[in-house]
């Protein structure tokens, strides 16, 4: 009882440095130091412009932006596979997995916020220039229509599929199927953080699953035909067909092929 008394203020102490840290005002005093190329302290140089969010450029420095996904990449990504990415944003994980990948092997960064794309392909391919690479502005859909409609923020954190709002954009469609087969890829390792559409893939694309070796995911809570999901039903979902978890934090998962 004492013990859990004692981890509340320390948890609650936590939320609050990290939030003092990555405050908007810290993240654009780190831009302006470093003229909006953040070193992640991880090896790569993350380029920051507009629309890249303050909070975001503080998040890198501080080495808490995607460090999950990132130390995933970096313990378990297999080298003997393509890649493929969806939700690629600003390039930040592309970097680090660009770097790992294995010879003669590609990655393929998905990214449907077209005012990222510049961003993103000059990330990582500043950090891996041997890399072999390809980038697609795209959203990963499986409602069958050939584009949908995305709503974007002011800054690269309020991307979403569907949402109303005055910033609207109609963006090319595509399954992971149609992804791979336009690219040539072979058996791939799935990378993925797409607010809840992986559900599509999931629950419609078994052709892209029986391809899929590894996956390295952040599952959401989400909605899938008028009911709520949450994120550990749709990591059932990925265990009921064949994978098995290799690792995980909160929501983030490392899958393996059973």
């Amino acid at each position: 009882m004492s013990s859990l008394v004692a981890r509340a203020p320390l948890g609650a102490a936590k939320s609050l440095a990290a939030r003092a840290l990555c405050h908007p005002l810290v993240g654009t005093l780190v831009g302006r130091w470093y003229k909006d190329r953040i070193p992640d302290r991880r090896g790569c140089t993350i380029r920051t412009p507009p629309p890249v969010a303050p909070a975001v450029k503080a998040m890198l420095f501080w080495k808490m932006y995607e460090s999950a996904e990132v130390r995933f990449v970096d313990r378990y990504l297999r080298a003997d596979l393509d890649v493929l990415e969806v939700g690629a944003s600003i390039g930040v994980v592309g970097s680090h997995i660009a770097r790992r990948l294995g010879e003669n092997h590609k990655l393929v960064c998905v990214e449907a916020n077209p005012t990222l794309m510049a961003i993103l392909e000059e990330n990582v391919r500043s950090n891996a220039p041997r890399a072999r690479l390809s980038f697609r502005n795209a959203a990963i859909a499986y409602a069958g229509t050939a584009e949908v409609e995305l709503t974007f923020g002011e800054t690269n954190l309020g991307g979403a599929l569907g949402k109303k709002g005055d910033d609207r954009v109609r963006v090319k469609a595509a399954t992971l199927s149609d992804v791979i087969h336009e690219e040539a890829i072979g058996d791939f390792c799935w990378v993925s953080d797409i607010e809840g559409a992986e559900s599509g893939v999931i629950l419609e694309d078994r052709s892209a699953l029986e391809r899929c070796k590894q996956i390295i995911i952040e599952l959401h809570n989400t909605d899938v035909k008028g009911r709520r999901v949450t994120f550990g039903e749709m990591a059932s979902w990925l265990v009921d067909k064949g994978f098995q978890t290799t690792a995980r934090y909160g929501p983030i998962y490392v899958f393996d092929r059973a």
